[in-house]
């Protein structure tokens, strides 16, 4: 799909009454449901803001994940590439299926025993040092607004600038206002009980489009001009929750990584009260570089912005990935290892990516005019090199240097996640931790010998921040008891049968679909 069309894809790019009515009564439900779960947060702490409190039903997670993955670059990108180069490409959405099971079984049980808020804090446990932990975290923003803040952006408002003529930074703005609104104000909480209310517009609207097209044909679907008042509002809805969803996840994830792995490691002793409103003035900077960046989008892979998607991702992340299956899986990876395991990795990505960008794509009916060695390596089959060359680096680099001793990584593996033993921190993880904890009791001291004065420009700013002051003191002892029960991965025997079947009867269903579309 060429982003450079000037002619609109439908045939009727104006909104009826019934459609007006439509997209507002979503709107109002969407602000609703923000509302009411900022109030329900705990917002007056990191746990709270960044993390929910580590405390949510099962069906919001599930629908938070459906509506963060499923965004306006899945409509719009993966269409455009599948009109391009054929139905092929929806075998790469398939692998998704065996990657959250993945996720499930494998890293999520380490993830919670280990206590981390952040993916970046677990390199830091595993290895040690402060090297692994900025890469991670400087990283994992660069790939969040790249490929998916500004394609979720860009791609979204494309499709409402075809439907309803808007101009495109227009889109831009509006639909960024309303999703970062309850995303600053209401922390992770929010973002996953709106996700949960945008999954069942995406589904809904998703049902009709599938029922239209078993009526009417497919042909007839590319206009709304064939479809009754008020689908065409019901679609744009869909499209908005889309982009929305995907949008708030992903300022929550990048505001926490930012807060918690690059500005608590300049300022160690950041009050809760600085973390919460850094995460939150950090919004307004991810939205204006992902605006900024979308220009380049729109000349970037030939204007298929699915391929965009992953050929950046499939650059940078296969370093990423083979470094985290070696440190939850093979004790003796080491921080050596794994260090230069990514940046060798990251300097091979990074030569195929400029090589990319520096000769482009040729578009469709164009002839190809890349050498050889970029034109006959597709970029899924070079992401596949690029894991093995940084695994088998960390492998062995990790063998020629020094191991890390066991009493170092107590419930930070797969072996060692049901572990009851003390887990000792490194030298420099002691260092934080101990000017952390003194500037926490310096606060309670100060906390018990006067009440708290908040200043009027101080109040202003914390409820624009949605920031609510602590009002009692929580001793270490109430700290320690529910970190606790936060990183307990006991199961309740029979949902754990009862979930490890669903997952075998998905994993089923993936290979049928491999065979039978193969």
């Amino acid at each position: 799909m060429s982003s450079n069309a000037t002619g609109s894809a439908f045939s009727s790019a104006t909104l009826g009454t019934v459609d007006i009515v439509v997209i507002v009564i979503y709107l109002v439900f969407c602000l609703a449901t923000g509302i009411w779960a900022t109030v329900r947060t705990e917002r007056g702490s990191v746990s709270g803001y960044f993390l929910a409190g580590r405390d949510m039903l099962w069906f919001a997670i599930g629908a938070s994940l459906f509506s963060s993955n499923i965004g306006s670059g899945s409509f719009v990108g993966l269409a455009g590439t599948g009109a391009a180069n054929g139905i092929a490409v929806a075998s790469y959405e398939l692998n998704g299926l065996f990657c959250l099971l993945l996720l499930g079984w494998l890293f999520v049980p380490i993830y919670i025993s280990s206590g981390v808020y952040t993916l970046p804090e677990y390199l830091m446990r595993r290895f040690g040092g402060q090297r692994l932990q900025i890469y991670m975290a400087v990283l994992s923003l660069l790939i969040y607004v790249f490929t998916k803040i500004s394609v979720d952006m860009f791609a979204g408002t494309i499709f409402i600038q075809q439907a309803v003529g808007w101009d495109l930074y227009a889109g831009v703005f509006l639909l960024l206002g309303i999703s970062a609104l309850y995303t600053v104000s209401g922390g992770l909480k929010a973002v996953m009980y709106t996700d949960t209310l945008q999954t069942v517009i995406m589904v809904a609207g998703s049902l009709v489009l599938m029922v239209l097209s078993k009526l009417d044909g497919a042909a007839k679907l590319t206009s709304f001009y064939l479809i009754k008042h008020g689908l065409k509002g019901l679609m744009l809805a869909a499209m908005m929750a889309a982009l929305m969803s995907s949008l708030s996840s992903v300022f929550n994830s990048t505001t926490t990584i930012f807060t918690l792995d690059i500005w608590k490691r300049l300022r160690p002793k950041s009050s809760d009260g600085e973390l919460l409103i850094v995460g939150r003035v950090f919004v307004l900077v991810l939205v204006v570089v992902s605006i900024i960046w979308i220009p380049v989008l729109r000349a970037s892979q030939g204007g298929q912005l699915f391929n965009y998607i992953q050929s950046v991702s499939g650059y940078l992340v296969p370093p990423v990935l083979s470094l985290f299956l070696l440190a939850m899986l093979w004790t003796r990876t080491n921080e050596s290892g794994a260090f230069w395991g990514l940046m060798v990795g990251l300097l091979v990505g990074l030569i195929r990516l400029g090589l990319d960008f520096g000769y482009g794509s040729p578009a469709c009916g164009e002839e190809e005019f890349r050498p050889s060695f970029l034109s006959q390596v597709h970029f899924l089959h070079f992401t596949i090199i690029l894991f093995f060359i940084s695994l088998f680096t960390t492998i062995i680099i990790s063998i020629l240097t020094q191991p890390i001793h066991p009493k170092h990584l107590v419930r930070l593996t797969w072996w060692t996640r049901h572990s009851t033993m003390e887990r000792v921190p490194f030298e420099e993880e002691k260092e934080t931790n101990r000017i952390s904890e003194e500037a926490r009791l310096k606060r309670i001291t100060e906390l018990k010998e006067r009440p708290v004065e908040i200043s009027r420009w101080k109040s202003f700013v914390y409820l624009i921040c949605g920031y609510e002051p602590p009002k009692e003191v929580i001793e270490s002892e109430e700290v320690t008891a529910k970190q606790s029960v936060l990183t307990d991965i006991r199961e309740v025997p029979k949902w754990k049968v009862f979930v490890n079947v669903n997952a075998i009867l998905l994993m089923v269903i993936g290979m049928f679909l491999w065979g039978f579309f193969g």
